[in-house]
């Protein structure tokens, strides 16, 4: 008997997404879909012995300093005692946009008395409220009670890290190396390397999107890119009652078509049919691609009460999916989403933590490491910018998210 763990099913609401009768472009499928698939992705298969190395690597990708023995309240870390020092520049010269602000933390105990081991959790930005400017830092881990703080320079800022400041000790981090994907200046994401982010309107939107479908795929997180899509497309709005989908937005003028739908279980919505409870890599099997088509895919949300095995095989299947696919459907763009920094309140931290979406970022990255898939840095760019941490960011840093999209997908004209 099949189970929801281990398949999807398809309901008749699904033939929705599938109007290959329809005369409209965008709707019409270009040849037979590919045969239907349905990949099992049951936990609880033996991995093979290539899967097990990968696994062995992905876990040592993610280990996490330990105390040196059980401590008391009282002897962890206290933000509130915990002091730090910005360190001079080399030869004491002014720091310009691109350079590396270094600064150094040492972490104290409730008791006020220096730690003498790592295994902290924090995280560092500069930002400029008045620039509308920010930039996301690394940590990094002296596994000693101290930590380097280091971060770009994106113009001038101001630094909100701790409270109080350290004099320069003999404790003194070595050369880090820092490869940040971007910043905000004047509330617009700025690439790092140097690749203009184009900023779009209502009609460049449509613009770009003529002639495409985009399948979003995965968490609330996702929904929200599609949510801010719908708003430029007017013909025709598909929504049913409920979190899941399936969702779908059509502009038949321009041949535009847009589907969004959850990723399967495990999930935190309120109680919907068994029937819509899709898994990614079989829906991304269904999938001619192209290079009219767009494959977002955002899954981190939900997976960090579970074991991370979990979320290991679940992305295993995914990418497998998704190499199909661009073997398949050559031209097809794929994006990728990384998990983002949200809001724990009590009852959301007996369940969630950053340090436990921090340890799935990192497994999403390594996971598709090498394949040819647009990354969205949703880590850095909630972390760098000035808003309180959500789950959902707010729609200025969506409104970024998909510029850097539509910019992979119609990057500007080289001038002649």
């Amino acid at each position: 008997k099949t189970t929801i763990q281990c398949h999807s099913h398809y309901n008749t609401a699904s033939m929705l997404f599938q109007p290959q009768n329809s005369s409209h472009p965008a709707l019409a499928q270009k040849g037979p879909l590919p045969p239907y698939k349905n990949h099992t992705i049951c936990s609880h298969l033996e991995p093979t012995p290539d899967e097990a190395l990968e696994d062995r690597a992905l876990l040592d990708a993610i280990v996490w300093p330990k105390p040196p023995a059980p401590t008391s309240l009282h002897q962890t870390s206290d933000p509130v005692h915990s002091l730090f020092a910005i360190l001079p520049s080399k030869g004491g010269r002014e720091l310009h946009v691109g350079d590396q602000l270094e600064a150094l933390v040492q972490m104290q105990d409730f008791q006020g008395r220096p730690k003498h081991y790592g295994g902290d959790f924090l995280v560092a930005r500069l930002h400029s409220p008045e620039l509308g400017a920010g930039v996301a830092g690394t940590v990094v881990d002296h596994l000693n009670g101290s930590y380097s703080v280091v971060i770009h320079a994106s113009g001038p800022d101001r630094i909100d890290v701790l409270p109080k400041k350290i004099e320069n000790r003999s404790i003194e981090p070595g050369p880090v190396k820092y490869n940040p994907a971007g910043y905000y200046y004047k509330g617009s994401w700025r690439l790092f390397d140097g690749t203009p982010v184009r900023q779009f309107d209502a009609k460049s939107i449509t613009q770009c999107l003529t002639g495409k479908v985009m399948n979003m795929y995965g968490d609330s997180t996702m929904r929200q890119w599609f949510e801010y899509l719908r708003a430029f497309v007017p013909d025709f709005n598909l929504r049913i009652p409920s979190k899941v989908g399936p969702f779908m937005a059509v502009d038949c003028k321009h041949n535009i078509l847009l589907k969004y739908h959850c990723h399967g279980p495990p999930i935190g919505f309120s109680t919907d049919r068994a029937s819509e409870l899709r898994y990614v890599a079989n829906e991304l099997d269904r999938l001619p691609g192209g290079p009219n088509t767009v494959v977002a895919l955002s899954l981190w949300a939900h997976f960090s009460p579970f074991p991370v095995e979990v979320y290991i095989r679940r992305m295993r299947n995914i990418r497998r999916a998704l190499e199909r696919l661009l073997a398949r459907g050559p031209g097809t763009l794929a994006v990728i989403r990384s998990a983002n920094l949200r809001a724990l309140d009590k009852e959301r931290s007996l369940n969630h933590s950053d340090w436990f979406s921090l340890q799935l970022d990192r497994i999403l990255r390594n996971m598709f490491m090498g394949l040819a898939v647009v990354f969205v840095d949703a880590w850095e760019m909630t972390l760098a910018h000035h808003s309180p941490h959500n789950i959902h960011p707010p729609p200025d840093i969506i409104k970024n998210m998909i510029s850097l999209i539509l910019t992979k997908v119609c990057p500007a004209k080289k001038k002649s």
